[in-house]
């Protein structure tokens, strides 16, 4: 059962005491609902497969801020939900919504919120399968129960970790609260010595929490024991140490940081804290057996291309395996001014990750200031083609029969062909037009 990260009514020890006081009893100890000591229920569904469920709430002005509108909290709802279900090795399915809002919840509001829940489920794989809308005098408050499967058997716990465990953060650890921290207007950027990039980055991970579906596999096959990074690295690892009996260290030299954290850190050590305790990560936390260590940092494949271009300088990762085998292992860019059309699941996407290992030595070279080999770019135009490719040829064989080769592929493939035309459409919506600042003369 998911504990509130201490900004609501009752911090998380508190509400690990009412939980375990008041509702532990009402599971009659089903063993699915494992105690209520953990992230998720298991519903064991007699089949190849189990169902894996949890849900979360989060309130404006509590979890998200009004201010960052209802695309990002729609993307932060969702994303919070699939997080617990990666942590525990399941593969997000279908998720209910209940949507408590205020009078100001106009079509405006309604429309960017059901835009933004439509790009992150698109994005990690799941679809919305019902829920319920109520009005109420209090801010608008966004709860989703989230469904994913696994094989019996299968998914990792709290409490399976045992001592002389490694333990594993994926991604980095830190940037949300930062990033929140800047939002808020409680850290000054010039004085943390942050470039524009820098505040981006954090201010992103804040609004915008990318489950790590990538892990699945690893996770299923090597660890021990698992959650979700949520109310803070340092209180999530006491809890997974509870749960399961033991006690464990963490050296806090040995913390997963972005660059732009480390700037940040550099210029004012004492934000360690926050970095260490201030939650909304929605990282990974995971334990491994000692000698299965190596085989679980060996299966997050393809580390040097994704961090390359993602956050990690392409010398240092060169330079330095430790770099390649703690950073984080997604390849999804987001542009601050537009919402960008997920790249993690496009077949184009590795080859934009090449050319932007050149970007910051073509933007010296050209004397451009802001500039990207932006995948959005190529998309609008390659969608386009591809949608006028398929309205030009059922305009031509409008008069053939439906056994006709022609048509007969048209029709057999109408996801990959039709649709492009709605996703030209969603590109020209979000963007307006090719979703880049500067291009080369070439």
């Amino acid at each position: 059962m998911n504990e509130d990260d201490g900004s609501g009514a009752a911090g998380a020890s508190g509400e690990s005491e009412i939980i375990q006081r008041y509702f532990a009893p009402l599971t009659e100890d089903d063993p699915g609902a494992i105690a209520l000591l953990d992230d998720a229920a298991l519903l064991a569904a007699g089949g190849a497969e189990d169902l894996v469920l949890t849900i979360d709430t989060i309130v404006a002005g509590v979890h998200y801020r009004e201010a960052d509108g209802p695309g990002n909290a729609a993307h932060k709802a969702l994303g919070v939900n699939v997080s617990d279900l990666v942590a525990k090795g399941a593969e997000p399915l279908v998720y209910l919504l209940s949507l408590a809002l205020p009078e100001a919840a106009d079509d405006r509001w309604l429309r960017g919120f059901s835009e933004g829940l439509h790009a992150a489920q698109t994005s990690f794989g799941c679809r919305l399968l019902g829920g319920d809308t109520v009005k109420t005098p209090g801010p608008a408050t966004i709860t989703i129960t989230a469904i994913g499967r696994i094989a019996p058997g299968r998914m990792v716990h709290r409490s399976g970790a045992a001592t002389g465990d490694a333990v594993f953060a994926s991604g980095r650890i830190g940037d949300a609260a930062l990033g929140l921290k800047l939002l808020q207007g409680e850290l000054d950027a010039n004085a943390l010595e942050l470039g524009s990039e820098d505040m981006s980055h954090l201010r992103d991970r804040f609004l915008r929490p990318e489950p790590r579906i990538g892990l699945l596999a690893a996770l299923r096959a090597h660890a021990s024991a698992a959650m979700d990074v949520s109310d803070g690295l340092a209180g999530d690892f006491r809890k997974l140490c509870a749960a399961s009996g033991v006690g464990g260290l963490i050296r806090l030299a040995d913390l997963p940081l972005s660059d732009a954290a480390r700037r940040a850190l550099d210029a004012d050590p004492s934000l360690i804290e926050t970095v260490a305790t201030g939650g909304d990560d929605y990282e990974v936390l995971a334990t491994v057996k000692a000698d299965r260590a190596a085989a679980f940092e060996a299966d997050a494949r393809n580390r040097l291309m994704q961090n390359a271009v993602t956050q990690t300088a392409v010398d240092d990762v060169a330079l330095n395996r430790a770099v390649v085998t703690s950073t984080d292992h997604t390849f999804s860019h987001h542009l601050d001014d537009w919402e960008v059309t997920n790249q993690k699941s496009s077949g184009r996407c590795w080859m934009f990750a090449g050319l932007n290992l050149i970007r910051v030595g073509a933007m010296k070279k050209m004397k451009i200031k802001k500039f990207e080999f932006s995948q959005n770019h190529t998309l609008f135009w390659d969608k386009l083609e591809r949608a006028n490719y398929f309205l030009e040829q059922i305009i031509a064989t409008a008069d053939k029969d439906v056994d006709d080769r022609v048509v007969a592929y048209l029709l057999d493939r109408p996801l990959d062909d039709g649709g492009q035309w709605n996703m030209f459409v969603s590109v020209v919506r979000k963007h307006g037009g090719p979703a880049v600042e500067s291009e080369t003369a070439a």
